[in-house]
């Protein structure tokens, strides 16, 4: 059976559309090559169906950012993932192709990978609906997460013991 029959007799069974723009996103994360920019290094044009990915460091911004004194080496970046397509998304936002991953999002992955299943909830504004994105390209991508995870060996054992006291 191909990947279009499949497709076609799950719509009939469940009665369900499966949005096109969202298919071709996931195909395109799931192919695209993956390519390392350095903060010298512009990025390269759409059309070259890439993950372009940058760990961008306070001193790399443009502009001032101010960010109290953290205790963990990892704070004081952020992960940029420029993507092969537009999110698709219903809103129009102003980077469309690009996700940022805070060094907390990591944590988030990791306790979200130890579960057999996860609701994340929270306050409105603290980018629930941008995590989905992230958690799904990560998913079929995974390869990005152990580029990018800030955890050591260390931090995973502490985190085994006060697994624990939950």
């Amino acid at each position: 059976m191909t990947h279009m029959e499949l497709v076609d007799r799950l719509k009939k069974k469940y009665k369900v559309e499966i949005h096109p723009d969202f298919t071709a996103w996931t195909q395109s994360v799931q192919t695209a090559p993956i390519v390392n920019r350095d903060n010298e290094q512009g990025w390269q044009d759409d059309g070259d169906g890439l993950i372009q990915i940058k760990r961008m460091k306070k001193e790399d911004l443009q502009h001032e950012v101010l960010v109290p004194k953290s205790e963990h080496p990892y704070d004081d970046y952020l992960d940029v993932i420029k993507l092969p397509m537009e999110i698709p998304m219903e809103k129009r936002i102003p980077a469309p192709q690009f996700l940022f991953i805070r060094p907390d999002d990591y944590a988030l992955f990791y306790c979200c990978g130890k579960k057999d299943w996860c609701i994340l909830t929270g306050n409105p504004g603290i980018s629930k609906s941008w995590f989905q994105w992230k958690f799904i390209l990560l998913c079929y991508r995974q390869e990005l997460l152990d580029r990018f995870v800030p955890f050591m060996e260390e931090e995973d054992d502490d985190y085994k013991e006060g697994e624990e006291d939950r």
